[in-house]
């Protein structure tokens, strides 16, 4: 806001005088002028400069001060933010000096720790507080320590912090040398909230490169997405800006942690819309699958360079020298993916030995990933041999004299003859379907129910189905067998509820035949039902399958949940073939079709497409199951200034949280050092334990938490990682950032300027309305060049007369 200056009246009271005296007078002249020789700009010229004399008498009468307000000088504080970011050390095309030369240039004197005239000229009218700010704020004499070699430059919230610190002293202004960029850039909202409590005026002196022939490829962000895709089971999401590259084409390797490359996609870099300026970021995003990503924690290093420099990637020294980019320093980032370490277990139970168990457990022999236990039911009931039995016994005589003292415990002719496959140990569903959270929910991450009707579960089994998944947060397909769904009586069952096909909602007509497979539109999204990387290639296999006969016809899918599948009988109905909800904790699915199996019986293509689909299928189900142990780290950004928070969530073997437990982490560095931490108790959720954690190097990070019970065993083991791309975040963005240092500028009074224009400070500030003002009065009706104008209007007047003959 600027200085405020007003002409103010000493004598007030003298105005009507004044003001009759002046009116009176100008009429006299009116009058005389009329009448006088003088005729044409003469005379005009005459009356003006008589008028404007006697105007300023009378004016002189009313006793007129000028007052204005300005900063008392050496009474308030005046902020000075220098960046001290390295982006700012990059050289334009061409240039001798990087921008932060500049803004060096700007801010030091020419004599070896002196400030800048400008600021000496300031330091007369403030105090001034300078600061150089990069992941720390550090306080500074003449920024010779402003060497642009910092990270992680958090500008915004050194200035807020700043602000609050100088709370209760008088702060005029604030002057930021920066970019715009840094890592805080999204507290912009919250730094202006806070700035509003306590307004100062900011300024921005803005650096960066906007050259707009400069060229460069930046990552600017990795997200890794473990997928149930059987050819790449980690997708990278990679986040491209360009500049000056447009037409060109760009090519993403990634490379392991030995530096051997693992896969890569090229693209092209999309021309600018119409009406953007020279040098403008290109944007775009690519996804790439990696196939051979190991299971458990793995680390890939992602690089962007022109298509043309993609062989030379492995050779550093030939890119930096080949390549025409300002800087490599933003084009490879790091990232985790994580898929698990299997492998994980999944419970088949089925009512008879059917085809599609055949198939199934054939196709996911060849997975690392997953392990299939199955419980096959051979026979409803144990045949009876009377010969052999006694009178009144209904227990099996093979068994006579074992575990007779517990009835219950002795086989019995009425019990179903079950086989077991797949198991780990002997005692494994020895007993058939496990009867408590113990056994169920610690050893498998999905249940598969196929031609088993629901009178095979007692209530409390189908509880604890319903249990695993709610709770739990395992994973429920029910397949298609002919005694599943409707025709095994699951209707208003606790699995029935769980399913995401209604049961009761059965169209009227034939059975379906003739069935044809098709994906949804949904479908075709999820990367696990797609056996094609393309859409077109996936639709000309799907109308190869052959048809299906076997369909459990149902009406409508509940709401919340996803069709992803369809049939197409040959009375053109079409009905869901396959659905999945979330339910709870957990999710459930339907696979509505109960002979797959003669998918696998055209031909050998056929085949090895249905393998692939089970083992995709089942992978889907145990993905994202949670462990008994699982560790989350949670932190604002990569930047390596911000702290890891770990999260350990230890669970008893009924799946409740597990709150009297040890929980011990080692953290390992980049160099491969370890470090310990201690996690404590959370009061937020039973069984959560925390820990934080500040990383301090760039690269990557491993991180194994162990929970041990009260009784010292070992519960878990578990590991995570992440990353830290210092040099990445911190070249991400080259150009300055205007819309931001306009915004904030804009909202608080101040003004963006560039370094040549940082001269100018001193008289912008001096306009400022500061904390502490001082107010001066200065009479006019007394200074000489009032009178003396008047004399010389009075001596130009009679000049004119005499000059032109005049006698008044």
């Amino acid at each position: 806001m600027p200085v405020t200056a007003q002409l103010s009246f000493s004598a007030p009271d003298w105005m009507v005088y004044a003001v009759a005296g002046g009116i009176l007078a100008f009429l006299t002249l009116i009058f005389a002028y009329s009448r006088g020789p003088l005729r044409g700009w003469p005379r005009w010229l005459a009356l003006f400069l008589k008028g404007l004399g006697l105007a300023l008498l009378c004016l002189c009468l009313l006793e007129p001060s000028w007052t204005d307000t300005q900063p008392r000088k050496a009474s308030n504080d005046l902020l000075v933010l220098a960046d001290n970011g390295a982006r700012l050390r990059v050289k334009p095309p061409g240039a001798t000096e990087s921008t932060g030369d500049r803004l060096s240039t700007a801010l030091r004197g020419d004599v070896p720790h002196t400030l800048a005239p400008w600021l000496e000229r300031l330091g007369h009218d403030f105090r001034l507080q300078t600061y150089v700010v990069d992941s720390r704020t550090r306080r500074t004499a003449d920024f010779s320590e402003l060497d642009h070699t910092g990270y992680a430059t958090t500008m915004l919230t050194a200035l807020a912090s700043l602000r609050e610190r100088f709370n209760q002293r008088p702060v005029a202004a604030a002057v930021l040398f920066t970019d715009g960029n840094g890592a805080d850039t999204a507290a912009l909202e919250e730094v202006l909230t806070r700035l509003k409590e306590k307004p100062v005026p900011v300024f921005a002196v803005v650096g960066g490169i906007s050259d707009p022939g400069a060229q460069d490829i930046s990552v600017t962000a990795v997200t890794s997405e473990v997928s149930p895709f059987e050819d790449a089971p980690v997708t990278l999401t990679v986040d491209l800006t360009s500049r000056g590259l447009e037409g060109r084409s760009l090519t993403v390797l990634v490379l392991d942690e030995g530096g051997k490359e693992m896969s890569r996609q090229s693209a092209a870099v999309s021309p600018l819309p119409s009406g953007s300026s020279p040098g403008s970021l290109s944007s775009q995003t690519m996804r790439i699958r990696v196939p051979n990503a190991p299971p458990g924690l793995s680390f890939q290093r992602v690089l962007a360079v022109e298509s043309s420099l993609a062989d030379a990637a492995s050779r550093p020294d030939a890119l930096k020298s080949m390549s025409k980019e300002i800087t490599l320093e933003n084009n490879v980032r790091l990232v985790a993916s994580d898929r698990g370490q299997g492998p994980f277990r999944v419970l088949y139970v089925s009512g008879r030995p059917n085809w599609d168990f055949k198939f199934l457990r054939r196709a996911l022999t060849t997975d690392s990933d997953v392990q299939l236990v199955s419980l096959i039911r051979i026979a409803r009931r144990e045949p009876k041999f009377e010969w052999r039995g006694r009178a009144g016994e209904s227990t099996n005589p093979l068994f006579r004299g074992f575990q007779s003292d517990i009835p219950e415990e002795t086989q019995r002719y009425d019990q179903p003859v079950l086989i077991r496959l797949g198991t780990s140990a002997p005692e494994e569903l020895r007993e058939g379907f496990p009867k408590t959270d113990t056994e169920l929910f610690g050893q498998y991450r999905a249940i598969v129910l196929d031609d088993i009707e629901a009178d095979f579960f007692t209530q409390e089994q189908q509880n604890l189905l319903e249990r695993f998944v709610s709770r739990r947060g395992g994973s429920l397909l029910m397949m298609g067998g002919q005694e599943c769904f409707r025709q095994g009586g699951w209707d208003r069952t606790a699995v029935g509820r769980m399913l995401p096909v209604y049961l009761d909602r059965i169209q009227a007509g034939p059975p379906p035949l003739a069935a044809r497979y098709a994906l949804t539109r949904e479908g075709f999204l999820e990367p696990w039902l797609r056996l094609r990387s393309d859409q077109g290639e996936e639709e000309k296999r799907l109308a190869f399958m052959p048809e299906f006969q076997a369909i459990n016809a149902t009406a409508a899918i509940k709401p919340g949940a996803s069709l992803l599948a369809t049939v197409t009988d040959s009375q053109q109905r079409i009905l869901p073939a396959l659905a999945t909800q979330r339910f709870g904790e957990g999710r459930s699915a339907a696979l509505l079709v109960a002979d797959m199996w003669r998918w696998g019986l055209k031909d050998t293509e056929l085949h090895a497409d249905l393998d692939k689909s089970w083992r995709q299928l089942f992978r889907w189900l145990v993905v994202d199951t949670p462990d008994r142990v699982t560790l989350e780290t949670t932190r604002d950004s990569d930047t390596g200034r911000d702290r890891v928070r770990f999260q350990v969530r230890a669970r008893d073997a009924s799946w409740r949280g597990l709150d009297d437990a040890t929980v011990k982490l080692t953290v390992t560095l980049p160099d491969q050092s370890t470090e310990d931490l201690h996690a404590e108790a959370s009061l937020a959720e039973p069984g959560l334990f925390e820990v934080n954690f500040q990383p301090q190097e760039p690269g990557a990070y491993r991180a194994m938490a162990k929970v041990i019970d009260p009784e010292g065993k070992t519960v878990a083991e578990k590991i995570t990682g992440w990353t830290v791309n210092t040099a990445a975040e911190e070249f991400r963005t080259l150009s300055p950032n205007l819309p931001l240092l306009e915004t904030l500028t804009r909202a608080t009074g101040g003004r963006v300027l560039q370094p040549e224009e940082a001269a100018t400070l001193p008289d912008l500030l001096a306009r400022i309305d500061a904390p502490v003002m001082e107010t001066s009065t200065r009479p006019l009706w007394h200074l000489p060049w009032i009178f003396l104008l008047a004399l010389l209007c009075f001596l130009g007047e009679w000049t004119l007369r005499r000059w032109k003959g005049g006698t008044l």
